[in-house]
């Protein structure tokens, strides 16, 4: 089962919860509304517009920087675990990844 199909199962269920919330005594016309399961074919075609517009934002600007302060991130995060093991040790390798991943979102804002 891909995810779209898991993901339409999960609306059915979320139709049936609501559904079974208003049965009993509702008002007229106060229900949910009725559920239409998705055809596979309507699936994959929003698998496909949410994958476009997925690239279209990586290849932004926010998305290539974001992407790169990710790095950043985890050479901080990275160099941080290091020195609370030995704060004596030489970071250097560490610490040029830190200034290329840092350059990198520089260069992403450009």
């Amino acid at each position: 089962m891909s995810e779209d199909e898991r993901l339409e199962a999960f609306r059915a269920q979320a139709h049936e919860r609501d559904c079974a919330a208003v049965r009993g005594v509702a008002w007229s016309a106060m229900g949910p509304v009725s559920f239409r399961q998705r055809s596979t074919v309507a699936l994959q075609a929003d698998a496909s517009r949410r994958a476009a517009a997925r690239d279209l934002w990586r290849s932004s600007v926010a998305g290539r920087a974001l992407t790169a302060l990710s790095e950043v991130e985890r050479q901080a995060e990275a160099i941080r675990a290091a020195l609370s093991r030995d704060p004596a040790q030489d970071l250097a390798t560490r610490g040029a990844a830190l200034t290329a991943a840092a350059q990198a979102v520089l260069r992403a804002l450009r």
